[in-house]
């Protein structure tokens, strides 16, 4: 998914705002993740192949194997994302010598793991 910033110009015409023209370019600040992408659709396949099993009434135990799997899989993605997330985000956050820009996406990672608790 690509990220958008959206530019208004807008005009007041008896206190409500009008918009006039849009237009948006590609967020340079994001990185791409289309690596990941691969991995993602072994995931799918692998999601598959559990549906298939339980269609089939496999046995538990091989279920949650492959259960396990994905998993684990799911992690390597989350892993490489957020690895990216630092290298490029946080670091160019921290870069821009905006103490605010840095704190904001500290406060993200933050929230991030609150999350997992």
């Amino acid at each position: 998914a690509n990220f958008f910033y959206w530019y208004y110009l807008k005009i007041s015409f008896f206190s409500k705002p009008y918009l006039i023209f849009s237009f948006y370019e590609e967020s340079p600040m994001h990185p791409n993740h289309d690596n990941q992408l691969v991995r993602l659709k072994k995931v799918e396949g692998q999601v598959r192949g559990i549906q298939t099993m339980i269609q089939e009434r496999r046995y538990c135990m091989d279920l949650l194997s492959q259960i396990r799997a994905v998993t684990g899989a799911m992690r390597k993605i989350e892993s490489g994302i957020l690895e990216s997330h630092l290298q490029h985000c946080v670091n160019d956050a921290i870069s821009s010598k905006s103490k605010k820009e840095a704190e904001v996406k500290i406060k993200e990672i933050i929230r991030l793991f609150e999350k997992l608790n």
